[in-house]
């Protein structure tokens, strides 16, 4: 597994796909955030305010439809990433690519993008919380859970599959990814020192931060599908 040329390989199909895959990236935080703001005010949406009612069952109603609504993006960012994700294999094949396919593709696959996703991010939790090494090592093991279920097409088998692709390389896939934590700090700084120039706004935070976030969950659905593609070759 080349870790180096999977960045180098990121980074060009993000260069030369922008407008696919920035489009793709940003309609779907778009959608989050406008049915947040709608939900819960645009304050809220931007600042993560505290949302405060009239009485305990106000507050009850308002916490318990929070929770609600944290499940319900939950689905709709799964089914983003599977659309991403389906894109990056088709531009790595040098296929064309069709929207319309990865979302009715993305859809067929939401029960399990969906439960797995909350279950791997539970087992890394854990892992992170009681020794660090542990939720490290588990993210290796899954890290290429989403390319498993929708361009393969498994159900709730994607599991077995990612521990079975990842065997002798789980270290190495997740420490494979510590670049692109260092971009998404490095997308933060930026984003600050941009807010810092125009203003702290709710225009000005709300546009930087839907952009931000946007180019970021991009670049890794593609550096994902990079390994996804690597991990298949070297089994070939």
């Amino acid at each position: 597994m080349n870790v180096m040329l999977a960045y180098r390989r990121a980074f060009s199909l993000l260069r030369e796909n922008f407008l696919l895959f920035f489009t793709l990236a940003f309609a779907g935080i778009v959608a989050v955030t406008v049915i947040e703001a709608v939900l819960f005010g645009i304050e809220y949406t931007v600042y993560g305010a505290s949302i405060q009612g009239d009485g305990d069952e106000a507050v009850i109603n308002l916490t318990s439809g929070m929770v609600l609504w944290g499940l319900f993006s939950q689905i709709i960012l799964s089914a983003l990433s599977a659309v991403l994700h389906l894109a990056a294999w088709d531009v790595m094949r040098g296929a064309a690519p069709h929207p319309m396919a990865y979302i009715n593709r993305a859809a067929q696959m939401i029960l399990p993008l969906f439960l797995l996703s909350i279950v791997v991010g539970v087992v890394v939790g854990l892992g992170l919380m009681l020794l660090i090494f542990p939720g490290i090592y588990a993210f290796g093991i899954f890290a290429v859970l989403v390319p498993v279920i929708v361009i393969e097409g498994r159900g709730f088998e994607a599991l077995i599959r990612c521990i079975e692709m990842s065997r002798g390389r789980r270290w190495r896939i997740a420490f494979s990814f510590t670049g692109t934590i260092v971009l998404l700090f490095a997308a933060m700084m930026v984003s600050g020192a941009v807010i810092g120039v125009v203003g702290s706004s709710i225009g000005a935070l709300l546009a930087i931060n839907t952009v931000v976030s946007s180019l970021v969950l991009a670049f890794f659905a593609i550096f994902t599908t990079e390994i996804y593609g690597q991990l298949v070759a070297d089994e070939a």
